[in-house]
């Protein structure tokens, strides 16, 4: 079931978030679900419900990274609890979870290139080691076969950008040809395109949603941020990578193979 604008006095009550409530929208979408805004007589919040159940057992991973980033005083939006202490709850038979809000611009990938890495760095070194193993997304990459199953899905659901993606099949497997493996892990973000990285009313940079994270080489990821935010501007991605190694940020990028991982592959497929 998904959630409507009635749902507004189930939510905060199973957040124990007061009264005098509305919910407006949906204001958000991604491809696993949807935002809307929670107005109560004791703040504002956003509201995020899935298009399907999500896996608890990942959730949970990556809402303690997200906490983390939080307790580390990073530009971060707050994880909202219930009273038992779960971040999550069932409300009119869709489950949602709860964090502040943030007053978000529009996303650009433009953003000073110094503030990234300083940020990158903060994430990274909040973040934990880990002996998790890489999804193949994340590390080898996923291979011709899968591509093509990809293509074929996506053609047969009529995909406005089917045709597109046909055409660069062959330039993703070659991209992934030349990953690294990788080397030192930490439960990184993952997800560090421009979506997920905006700036905010506040003046700051924010980084929203960590339901992606997990195992990745710090290196991977830097390189990933650096093709997002350089945008072929050397320097910019000069900036940020020296920005980065500053503030003690543990990746480096010194080869091609870091820059495979999730570069000009993870921008062409989305």
């Amino acid at each position: 079931m998904a959630l409507r604008a009635a749902d507004a006095a189930g939510i905060a009550a199973a957040f124990c978030l007061g009264t005098d409530t509305r919910l407006t929208g949906p204001i958000a979408r991604g491809q696993l679900g949807q935002v809307w805004r929670l107005d109560t007589h004791e703040g504002v919040y956003a509201v995020k419900e899935w298009f399907a159940e999500p896996d608890l057992g990942s959730l949970s991973a990556s809402t303690a990274l997200h906490e983390r980033c939080w307790a580390a005083e990073l530009p971060v939006p707050e994880v909202v609890r219930t009273p038992g202490g779960d971040h999550t709850a069932v409300v009119a038979g869709t489950r949602v979870r709860v964090l502040g809000w943030l007053e978000l611009m529009e996303r650009t990938r433009r953003l000073p290139p110094a503030e990234v890495g300083r940020l990158l760095a903060e994430l990274h070194l909040v973040s934990r080691r880990t002996t998790e193993p890489v999804i193949p997304w994340h590390s080898t990459g996923i291979g011709l076969d899968v591509w093509r199953a990809l293509h074929a899905e996506v053609s047969a659901a009529q995909a406005p950008f089917g045709e597109r993606f046909g055409a660069l099949v062959d330039a993703l497997v070659s991209a992934e040809s030349v990953i690294a493996p990788p080397g030192q892990l930490l439960v990184c973000h993952r997800d560090l395109w421009s979506d997920n990285v905006l700036p905010a009313r506040d003046g700051r940079i924010h980084v929203i949603d960590f339901e992606s994270a997990g195992p990745a080489d710090p290196s991977h990821e830097l390189a990933m941020v650096l093709f997002e935010f350089g945008l072929d501007e050397p320097d910019r991605v000069r900036l940020l990578h020296q920005t980065y190694r500053e503030a003690g940020g543990p990746g480096r990028v010194s080869r091609r193979g870091e820059l495979g991982c999730r570069g000009a592959r993870g921008r062409a497929a989305r």
